[in-house]
């Protein structure tokens, strides 16, 4: 079984951090409450048993790039094809 990472001494290490992206269902819900003040984001679970087609995944996943354009100083939608 995976084991949990503290996520309130993460957040303390890391005072920019403006949002927590949670791999799958799971994780968010295991993290919602935890920390406070931070976007949290329920992402698709990237593990090959999670039958959603990669194109799919890959849109939602795609919200991170608008932390970490500009290295998370403001946020803004991912556009297709945006790196």
């Amino acid at each position: 079984m995976a084991e949990r990472t503290d996520l309130s001494w993460l957040v303390s290490q890391m005072p920019k951090l403006q949002a927590i992206a949670c791999n799958g269902k799971l994780a968010f819900r295991l993290a919602t409450g935890i920390v406070t003040g931070l976007e949290q984001l329920s992402l698709p679970s990237s593990s090959p048993a999670n039958t959603m087609p990669l194109a799919a995944k890959q849109a939602q996943w795609m919200v991170l790039a608008g932390y970490l354009a500009d290295g998370g100083r403001t946020k803004k939608k991912a556009r297709r094809g945006e790196p």
